[in-house]
């Protein structure tokens, strides 16, 4: 495939906030502290489900950014939350920092 997307998606992570992510450790160690299986719902090109799988994580993913409606984002919130086992945890990060 040879459009604007896929020139954009492979500079993605070489742009400023993105390339440098101080915080993939802390979210790498969280997902193996875990001991069990963890849901990427942000994964986009995988700068944390990556290195968390390869650290011997289990993740599992699914793309929230195609969840186009406030609806949709929220069943799919709450569906993740039921998931969540005893003692389970949901660990997020805000924005670009």
């Amino acid at each position: 495939m040879n459009d604007t997307y896929t020139e954009v998606a492979d500079l993605y992570d070489h742009v400023g906030p993105y390339r440098d992510r101080p915080d993939v450790p802390f979210y790498m160690e969280s997902a193996v502290a875990a001991g069990g299986p963890g849901l990427d719902l942000v994964c986009g090109t995988g700068p944390i489900l990556i290195p968390s799988a390869r650290a011997g994580a289990e993740i599992r993913f699914r793309a929230f950014q195609h969840l186009l409606t406030v609806e949709d984002q929220l069943a799919c919130l709450a569906a993740a939350r039921g998931h969540l086992g005893p003692g389970g945890r949901a660990v997020a990060r805000r924005g670009a920092e």
